[in-house]
């Protein structure tokens, strides 16, 4: 997110240097740095909201967070193992994948929780909730990662 946020800010400059050359009235100018100044700031909100606390363990429950995109509550009772495992190449960001919910900030996970059975979440930002993660065929609780 730090390389798209730079080119945010080299585009921002770029487009007041292009508009002053061809002789961009005052107000167009104006209105289009204020708009990308506010979706850089928008991008800055995101970059926080996935820093500041992405996950919370607590003794209730552990919540499993991605921002303000994702949040998903997983009751401590329903955990049956905790597992450390580095994973250096997720894609995506919140991904439901057969008996698995791998939730990666930087491409990474690094914990794996086994459950005793699956949980439901919903997407913030889909309208139908659905079973994460599913169940698995097999005898091996499903995982989630984070």
């Amino acid at each position: 997110m730090a390389i798209f946020l730079f080119a945010m800010i080299v585009e921002l400059v770029g487009a007041e240097i292009l508009l002053r050359a061809f002789g961009a009235p005052v107000g167009l100018r104006t209105v289009i740095l204020v708009v990308d100044a506010y979706t850089v700031l928008i991008v800055l909100a995101v970059i926080a909201a996935c820093v500041t606390r992405p996950h919370v363990v607590s003794a209730d429950e552990v919540r499993i967070r991605y921002g303000a995109f994702f949040d998903l509550r997983v009751p401590r009772e329903q955990i049956a193992r905790v597992r450390h495992v580095r994973n250096y190449n997720e894609n995506g960001t919140v991904k439901v994948e057969d008996d698995r919910l791998a939730v990666a900030v930087a491409s990474q996970t690094n914990l794996i929780l086994e459950l005793t059975e699956p949980i439901t979440a919903v997407h913030a930002l889909r309208s139908r909730p659905e079973p994460v993660p599913r169940e698995s065929p097999g005898p091996t609780p499903p995982d989630i990662l984070i």
